[in-house]
């Protein structure tokens, strides 16, 4: 018997049915989850007051949260994606310590 397999944007279901006799069929349900993570946004105002930082520009920042939101916080795959024609190179460690620095500072002020 062929697997059935339901997909929502939440879940996939996979049913396989294994035919142990002729009238007889034991199912293995495997749930996999495809959630997508939370990126947190923030104003103009947040920013200038909060989370300003002489090392990022805005322009960086916003396009290290659009690879968040893009990749699911797959710092790996950002760095990879991460835009050097018109942003100066950061390392895997930077990225994980600007974004996890203003997910914190949003965390306390929010």
């Amino acid at each position: 018997m062929k697997p059935i397999i339901l997909a929502t944007s939440y879940f996939v279901v996979t049913y396989v049915c294994h035919e142990l006799s002729m009238s007889c069929c034991s199912g293995l349900y495997i749930f996999l989850l495809c959630q997508t993570v939370n990126i947190p946004t923030f104003s103009d105002l947040e920013y200038q007051q909060h989370l300003h930082d002489e090392s990022w520009t805005r322009q960086e920042t916003d396009h290290l949260f659009d690879l968040a939101k893009r990749f699911d916080l797959r710092f790996i795959v950002m760095h990879d994606r991460w835009d050097r024609s018109r942003f100066p190179n950061r390392s895997v460690e930077d990225m994980k310590e600007r974004y996890y620095s203003i997910y914190n500072t949003l965390a306390k002020v929010g």
